[in-house]
């Protein structure tokens, strides 16, 4: 017996009357389309009787299975159809995803063109076993999936555990090779590509991850150190990051899901500007970007969730934090190095180890210097609290109300740096307070000038202003061309009418 022209199953020998015989052919024989069968018997004699043969042709139905495949940089996407040949029970689909494959965007199925449904699966390994319902004989089932993965340089890696849909980014990865230069995992067009990915459960020490965003589009998560064999998971906080130009890099300090805190350095150049997106900003709430090194407000805004507030890539350590909550506030148990703070309304905390803090501190002294001296309480030695002390200062104190202004400058300092009293509440009274003890310094020492004076208190001012409505110095920098013509116009003015007065007071001062 012949199969397509030269695959022979043969017997030889004769068969008795009523007897037969199986042939097997191979399953490689056959072709698509249209399969041939020959039967072939041997030559007789011409005095021999015919001969007769009786062929029963059958063979054993295969499953028909067709698949679309497609594959981008990022994705990979199958459609599967499967057509059954026979009942089954508890059916499974294998789909094999390349190994660096970190989740799956959808799983879908439908059976005969009907509604498409979400089926169970696991994955192993990036193969996909999908599970599906029974089946009858001719029954069609269409499997559709998309997975996502990751663009590898300087390496390659195996995605050990995929994240599911459903599931928030929470992937872990072997590296399998090494070659020179950082493992730079690119994240481009995967859904979670703005956000800033982190690394934990590292194998090896001193991990120092870190998310290069660049304007035109471009995510790569950069790992410098991990070598071959090495594992860690990765998953992201809820922040996207958007350089308007140039590109930025970033890296989570703290992973808090409602106080997320993160370093900011410059790419290729500084100053870019950059958009940074809270995902989980409350509606209505109002947030602050917060520089824990520069202890100060870089942007704020009331929520309509998500929020987005803005800032450069210079490099410092940014926090989204809720206004009229402590700046060490952390879901977590992180604070991001401040220690002690308390934040105002305004939008500026003070930390206890920051610039602003020191600097109060100092000038709370200084004015409780001068008020001691103005009440007379210091003098003698060591002061000693009596009852009579107190009488006399507190009436010392109602006959020169600015050593009362003072004293109530020293409290308010105290009662922000303690928390117990929101800035931008205190900055006002302790602004007042420190240009009337400029101002009686400077008289009291024959020290008095007025160009000096009001440059000073104007400083004072205009840092009051930015305490209690942020974003005040920044938006005079914004008008600098306009500002700092007219400021320099009138320091001029000022230091003229300055000299015109000493010279008067020599001349009088000889006589003429």
């Amino acid at each position: 017996m012949e199969l397509n022209d030269g695959n022979w199953a043969n017997h030889t020998g004769t068969l008795a009357d009523g007897e037969t015989i199986t042939l097997t052919g191979n399953a490689s024989w056959l072709q698509s389309g249209t399969n041939t069968v020959n039967v072939s018997m041997p030559s007789l004699s011409a005095d021999a009787p015919p001969m007769q043969v009786d062929l029963e042709y059958s063979h054993d139905a295969s499953d028909r299975i067709s698949t679309l495949y497609s594959s981008t940089k990022w994705t990979e996407y199958y459609n599967v159809s499967r057509t059954y040949s026979s009942d089954r029970s508890n059916p499974t689909l294998s789909i094999p995803f390349e190994s660096s494959i970190y989740s799956i965007g959808n799983i879908e199925y439908r059976t005969n063109g009907g509604t498409w449904q979400t089926p169970s699966y696991s994955l192993d390994s990036g193969t996909m076993t999908v599970s599906l319902p029974d089946v009858s004989a001719g029954d069609k089932v269409t499997v559709r999936t998309t997975g996502r993965q990751f663009a590898v340089e300087n390496g390659q890696i195996t995605v050990t555990d995929p994240t599911l849909p459903t599931d928030p980014l929470d992937s872990k990865i072997r590296v399998e090779s090494r070659s020179a230069g950082d493992l730079i995992l690119g994240v481009g067009e995967t859904s979670t590509a703005d956000r800033i990915h982190y690394t934990y459960n590292e194998t090896w020490t001193g991990a120092d991850e870190r998310m290069r965003f660049d304007s035109g589009g471009s995510q790569s998560l950069v790992l410098p150190t991990p070598e071959a064999g090495d594992e860690f998971r990765v998953t992201t906080i809820p922040v996207e990051v958007h350089p308007s130009s140039g590109d930025v890099v970033v890296s989570a300090v703290d992973p808090s899901q409602s106080e997320p805190t993160f370093d900011v350095s410059p790419g290729a150049q500084a100053g870019d500007p950059v958009e940074f997106r809270y995902l989980n900003a409350q509606t209505d709430e109002k947030y602050l970007l917060y520089s824990l090194d520069n202890s100060i407000v870089r942007d704020s805004g009331v929520a309509s969730s998500p929020i987005t507030l803005e800032d450069d890539d210079s490099d410092e350590t940014l926090r989204f934090q809720v206004e009229n909550t402590s700046s060490s506030g952390s879901d977590t148990g992180g604070g991001g190095g401040i220690i002690g703070a308390a934040t105002g309304g305004g939008g500026i905390s003070l930390s206890l180890t920051g610039p602003v803090t020191i600097v109060t501190i100092v000038g709370a002294l200084l004015v409780l210097w001068y008020v001691s001296r103005k009440v007379g309480i210091a003098t003698g030695g060591p002061v000693r609290w009596t009852t009579s002390k107190i009488t006399t200062a507190g009436g010392s104190l109602a006959r020169r109300p600015s050593a009362l202004i003072g004293l109530i400058a020293v409290g308010s300092i105290v009662a922000a740096v303690l928390g117990w009293l929101p800035v931008e509440l205190v900055a006002p009274p302790i602004a007042v307070s420190l240009i009337i003890a400029l101002y009686a310094g400077l008289r009291r020492l024959d020290l008095m000038n007025w160009p000096v004076f009001g440059l000073v208190a104007g400083l004072i001012s205009l840092a009051t202003l930015e305490i209690v409505s942020p974003g005040v110095i920044d938006t005079l920098t914004s008008q600098a061309a306009t500002v700092v013509p007219l400021l320099i116009l009138g320091g001029v003015a000022l230091l003229w009418r300055y000299l015109q007065r000493r010279d008067i007071i020599i001349n009088r001062g000889g006589g003429q």
